[in-house]
């Protein structure tokens, strides 16, 4: 054996360097589960979110699960690439995910309220696709932030 072995494996990870492709195919399979649900439960996906979010804990599904399935995804990136998980980088995606889901939540009586004064039967439909895009917005958003941040620190270090 070499001497310089031991030496290269005990070597630090390098940090995750995410790329908005990962984001952007996390957002697709998102999309692909919404649409999947809807068309295989076409009465009762839509009932269940109308229902929660008259109950009030659509913003808080919403958050719960694009929380879950950012970090999940964060974690999965950086075992593919064989790096060591960030502390500040989970922060950015909870708060990322927070900020997002939080601004819908306080969009979603207003549109909804313009859509009753317009139409009645539209307000369900303006429901659902707020909660579509929220939670594809909740899921691209945070890593958009982790990656212009990525390259700030990149060139504050080259100067």
């Amino acid at each position: 054996m070499s001497a310089p072995a031991p030496a290269l494996a005990a070597a630090p990870k390098p940090i995750v360097k995410v790329r908005l492709a990962d984001a952007a195919n996390a957002g697709a399979c998102v999309s692909l589960i919404f649409s999947l649900l809807l068309v295989v439960f076409p009465t009762y996906f839509p009932d269940v979110i109308i229902e929660s979010w008259f109950d009030g804990r659509l913003t808080a599904g919403m958050l719960l699960f694009a929380l879950l399935f950012n970090c999940a995804l964060y974690e999965r990136i950086a075992r593919l690439r064989s790096a060591k998980t960030d502390a500040l980088a989970f922060l950015a995606i909870g708060l990322g995910t927070a900020i997002t889901v939080s601004c819908f939540g306080l969009i979603f009586p207003a549109v909804v309220l313009l859509t009753q004064l317009r139409q009645q039967a539209r307000a369900h439909e303006e429901v659902l696709a707020l909660a579509y895009f929220a939670v594809v917005a909740a899921v691209f958003f945070p890593f958009l932030i982790i990656r212009f941040t990525q390259d700030l620190k990149k060139k504050k270090t080259e100067v």
